[in-house]
C-alpha cells in the first residue's frame, strides 16, 4: 500500500504586488503548503469563499481597501474567525501600527522584506497552535458526548430504580393486605373453635 502524504495546509497570500505574491507562494509551496493567491480585498474574499485557509498572509495596503480592516472583517466573521492572520507591511511601522493591527485581530505583524525561513517558522508555529486547539476541541466534544451518554444511562437507571421502588411498594402493600387477611382468618377460626369448645 502506498503511504498517504499528510494533507497540505491551505494558505492565502494577499498582496497587490505580484512579485511579492509569487515569491511568497513559491517559498510556501516548496515547504508543502497549498497556496492561494489574491491581489486585492475583493479577490481575498472570493478566495476565502471558495476555500477557507488555515492562515492568511495579508498586506496592510491593498488597492481596494485597508488590510487591517479586512483582517478585522475576517476575524469577526463566523467561518474565518479562527483563521490565523499575519499582517505584512511594506512601510517602516511604529509600535502603534503594530498594536492597532493586533487589536483588530491579527495574530502577527511583520515588516517587508520578510525572511522566508522566519515566515515559514512562524507559520508552522501557528499551525502547531491550531492543531493543538483542534485536538482540544475534539477532546472536549468527545467528553461532552460521553457525559451526555452517561447522563442518559443514569436517567434510564433512575427510571428503572423508581419503577422497581414502585413495584416494591406495591408488593409490600399486597403483603400487608395478605397478612391482615390471614390474621383475620386465624382470629375467626380461633373464635369459632373457642365457641364450639
Amino acid at each position: 500500500p502506498a503511504s498517504l502524504s499528510p494533507p497540505k495546509h491551505p494558505v492565502l497570500v494577499v498582496d497587490d504586488d505580484v512579485a511579492t505574491v509569487e515569491l511568497l507562494a513559491q517559498v510556501l509551496e516548496d515547504e508543502g503548503f497549498a497556496v492561494s493567491k489574491a491581489h486585492s480585498a475583493a479577490e481575498a474574499r472570493a478566495a476565502i469563499a471558495r476555500r477557507c485557509p488555515d492562515l492568511v498572509l495579508l498586506d496592510v495596503m491593498l488597492p481596494d481597501g485597508d488590510g487591517c480592516n479586512l483582517c478585522h472583517e475576517f476575524k469577526t466573521a463566523g467561518p474565518t474567525r479562527d483563521v490565523f492572520i499575519i499582517l505584512i507591511s511594506g512601510m517602516v511601522i511604529g509600535s502603534q501600527s503594530r498594536i492597532s493591527g493586533l487589536n483588530l485581530g491579527a495574530d502577527e505583524y511583520l515588516t517587508k522584506p520578510v525572511q522566508p525561513q522566519e515566515l515559514v517558522a512562524r507559520i508552522r508555529s501557528f499551525l502547531r497552535i491550531r492543531e493543538t486547539a483542534d485536538a482540544l476541541r475534539r477532546a472536549r466534544d468527545q467528553l461532552e458526548e460521553r457525559v451526555l451518554e452517561r447522563t442518559t444511562e443514569l436517567q434510564q437507571a433512575n427510571e428503572q430504580l423508581q419503577q422497581a421502588a414502585g413495584e416494591l411498594r406495591s408488593l409490600s402493600h399486597r403483603l400487608l393486605e395478605a397478612q391482615e387477611r390471614e390474621r383475620r382468618r386465624l382470629a375467626h377460626e380461633l373464635h369459632d373453635e373457642a365457641g364450639q369448645t
